[in-house]
Parts: C-alpha cells; structure tokens; sequence
C-alpha cells in the first residue's frame, strides 16, 4: 500500500501549481475598472394611500423590545434623483428588510435597485447591509448587478432626509460608489 501522507502532499502540490488558461495562448485580456458615483433618495410609506412598505412577519416578541425585532418587511419603493416625490424618476428598489437587533432600530437590507429611466435603463444593483436607522449617516454594500453594472461592486451611504411626524413616511438619500469591470479582447 502506497504512503497515504505522500499522496495527500501530491494531490495538495497539483492544487497550487498555476496551470496555463484553457484559453487561446494568442488572446491577450485587458480589463478596465470603471467608477460611477450617483445620488437617488428612495420614498417610502408604510401607511395608507400610495403605501410601498408592507410587514409581512412579526416575530412573537415584536411588541416586548424597543427596536421591532423580528418585523419582516417587503419594499417597492420609488427611487428618484431629488428628494421630491416629482423629481426625475430612477427606478424602484424592491426587496425585503428584516429588523435584527434587539437593542436598537436597525434593518438587514437585502434590495435592489430596478433602473426603470435613463442611461442605465433595465439594469439593477444589489445592495446589502445592515442599516441602522438611528444613525445619521449608514453604510451598505454594492454586492452585484446586472446590465450596466455586470460584476459590480461597491458601497452606498444612505441617511434620512424627511421621516413625517408619524414615522410613516421616510424619504433616504443614497450616495452611491460602484465600480465594475470590463474586459476587452
């Protein structure tokens, strides 16, 4: 029976050596990483006429702790360039926030951004994160993206920019940052 201790340092040896590409030998690759930055404000309404955020799933212990843990909520917000209602529309970002933390007001977000209007027209951005409320200025990943925004990744700061007295109406600012890359033959 052969050395099991040799075979595993010969199988482990294959795993590192950096074999050519199956590619053409004759093709080279340049790759070039493209930044966007833009600013969209999201306009969300948990109540009444025009509503865009609806709770889905309460967890049993919702009501006993300041921060709603445990709501599950399902979003369709519109997204604009400005923060009026009116302003030049973007899209929508659709998708679904969790409230996690037992102690303070924040969402696991889990959305997208669906262009609906302009030069990126039909292209989506997926953000990620958790998103405290309470802070002034929040941070959420870029994780991926179609179209325009193939392979792409990067960061949004978000805040709030108008909550109404209720709490049921919230208009959040994004500055976004993403960067993609391109190849070219």
């Amino acid at each position: 029976m052969e050395n099991p201790k040799l075979i595993f340092l010969f199988i482990s040896l294959l795993s590192i050596i950096p074999w050519p590409s199956q590619s053409s030998s004759n093709s080279t690759c340049l790759e070039t990483v493209n930044e966007i930055r833009f600013t969209f404000y999201t306009h969300d309404r948990s109540l009444g006429d025009g509503q865009n955020v609806y709770s889905v799933a309460r967890s049993i212990i919702t009501d006993q702790v300041p921060s709603a843990f445990g709501v599950v909520y399902v979003v369709d917000v519109l997204a604009t360039y400005g923060p009026e209602i009116t302003s030049k529309k973007l899209g929508r970002i659709q998708g679904a926030t969790v409230s996690s933390d037992l102690r303070e007001v924040a969402l696991d977000v889990i959305v997208n951004l669906v262009i609906t209007e302009g030069e990126w027209k039909g292209s989506t951005l997926n953000i990620f994160g958790r998103n405290p409320l309470e802070d002034e200025v929040r941070e959420v990943s870029i994780v991926g993206g179609t179209s325009a925004f193939k392979l792409a990744w990067g960061y949004a700061t978000t805040s709030t920019y108008y909550v109404n007295k209720y709490r049921t109406d919230y208009v959040f600012k994004y500055d976004v940052v993403v960067y993609n890359t391109t190849f070219a033959p």
